[in-house]
């Protein structure tokens, strides 16, 4: 009797507090929705662009028969100009990216025994005029977010950074680690803010159906309660952005 409105609740925890405007919680949770979205496009786009490579890896992928596709700048035969150009090519999982050396008065041209050599292998080459290049920028190392919507996205995920680190500061207490922890794994891994954008505090879901039943839950967690700290996040941190380095992904290897 009496418990009208009442929420399943852990052993030991506080129940939620009752309020009359449900608004606020709910404008949360909606922030939270969208940035969770917005990291998915994020990692979506970094996932699909090129890693850093060599025209020796290029050279490499074409005498194993890995490369199925290659996309250059290239200067015509009555073009003037010198300079490091891109070159893009499709071997496996994810394409590479580098840049070769063109410098015609010098008989300088790292690219054109590399594309001789993808010619006879069968492997289609798209040439990219360097006018074209110079004015749209079209071989790039970019995933397929901005790839197919253009640059201008680029500054959109700024905003998507700053907005999720305001969601960390302001926050209520994490559930399963301190803010300086989740600084640091987001910073070594940034996917990982999907993780706290759906968790934390507590669990999206649940976050949504306490804000559709107007109802403003208290804190899970006191000041005593063991989470897993700044220290030994910094070190976890450390460990995880090495070993995904490795990867060549920026999404999996922070920001450095």
């Amino acid at each position: 009797m009496g418990n009208e409105g009442a929420t399943a609740q852990h052993p030991g925890a506080v129940p939620p507090v009752t309020v009359q405007g449900g608004r606020p919680t709910l404008v949360l949770v909606i922030v939270r929705v969208a940035l969770v979205l917005a990291w998915l496009v994020i990692a979506g786009n970094a996932a699909t662009g090129a890693r850093e490579a060599s025209l020796g890896d290029l050279q490499r992928d074409l005498v194993e028969g890995r490369v199925t596709a290659i996309e250059v700048v290239r200067a015509g035969p009555d073009a003037e100009g010198q300079g490091r150009f891109p070159v893009r090519w499709d071997a496996g999982l994810f394409d590479s990216f580098t840049l070769y050396e063109y410098d015609p008065s010098a008989g300088v041209d790292e690219a054109a025994p590399l594309l001789a050599q993808a010619r006879t292998a069968g492997v289609p080459v798209r040439v990219v005029p360097v006018d074209q290049y110079r004015n749209e920028a079209t071989v790039t190392p970019e995933g397929w977010v901005v790839a197919a919507l253009g640059p201008w996205v680029m500054p959109v995920g700024l905003l998507v950074i700053v907005a999720s680190m305001i969601m960390l500061i302001t926050s209520p207490r994490p559930w399963f680690a301190t803010k300086w922890a989740w600084f640091w794994l987001v910073w070594a891994i940034p996917p990982l803010w999907v993780a706290f954008l759906a968790l934390e505090p507590r669990p999206l879901r649940l976050s949504a159906q306490l804000a559709a039943a107007r109802l403003r839950p208290r804190p899970l967690l006191g000041a005593g309660d063991r989470r897993l700290t700044g220290g030994w996040a910094l070190v976890i941190a450390w460990v995880a952005s090495a070993i995904l380095a490795a990867t060549g992904l920026p999404v999996l290897s922070g920001w450095h």
